[in-house]
């Protein structure tokens, strides 16, 4: 039993570090998508809270992706940084995570409100929508406990807990994108693809 367990923590830590190899670069394509937002409302993003917090939301995930990145080449000795160095840059990184889950909440409920105010013709898009924000709520309530659980802000609570949590969380994010990857497959384009 022991054995089984070492090996099934040993694939899930190759996993995780196989996840973090497909975040190399992100952090630059998010503070693009932050710049073009600050671009967007240059003028007006510190009046419209849903802006100012939106673009909160993304200078802490690319904070995040960066410093994932530096822990990532610490654990691999790319780097060498001291122990405290590397405990502080864990509470950095996880820290980060945390703020940019609590702006990204508060974010969708601010677009809730906003939706729940709006008068449409087009129920379906409205629904749609709201949606789309109630299953953002729901995902980084989840993934909350998660990141404070990181940060050593959860008690003595069982780490499986927080891995259920965790799988959760993972499967609003895939029911989000699965659309987008089955319209994409069966678009024109993808079958003229595989006719050819």
């Amino acid at each position: 039993m022991t054995a089984t367990m070492e090996k099934w923590n040993a694939v899930m830590g190759s996993l995780a570090h196989v996840r973090k190899v497909l975040r190399f670069f992100k952090s630059i394509a998010v503070l693009r998508g932050a710049m073009t937002l600050l671009r967007q409302h240059s003028h007006s993003f510190y009046k419209d809270g849903v802006v100012l917090v939106d673009l909160m939301s993304r200078l802490f995930l690319a904070a995040y992706f960066a410093l994932d990145h530096v822990s990532y080449a610490s654990k691999f000795k790319l780097i060498h940084l001291a122990p405290a160095q590397e405990t502080q840059l864990g509470y950095l990184t996880e820290g980060s995570w945390l703020c940019e889950i609590v702006c990204s909440l508060l974010l969708a409920l601010l677009k809730l409100r906003r939706l729940s105010g709006q008068q449409t013709s087009n129920v379906a898009q409205h629904t749609m929508a709201v949606n789309a924000q109630l299953r953002s709520v729901a995902k980084n309530a989840l993934d909350l406990p998660i990141a404070m659980h990181f940060l050593n802000l959860t008690g003595k609570c069982p780490h499986g807990h927080f891995g259920t949590l965790g799988v959760i969380s993972s499967l609003i994010s895939l029911w989000e994108i699965w659309p987008v990857v089955f319209s994409a497959k069966s678009s024109p384009m993808a079958v003229k693809s595989k006719q050819q």
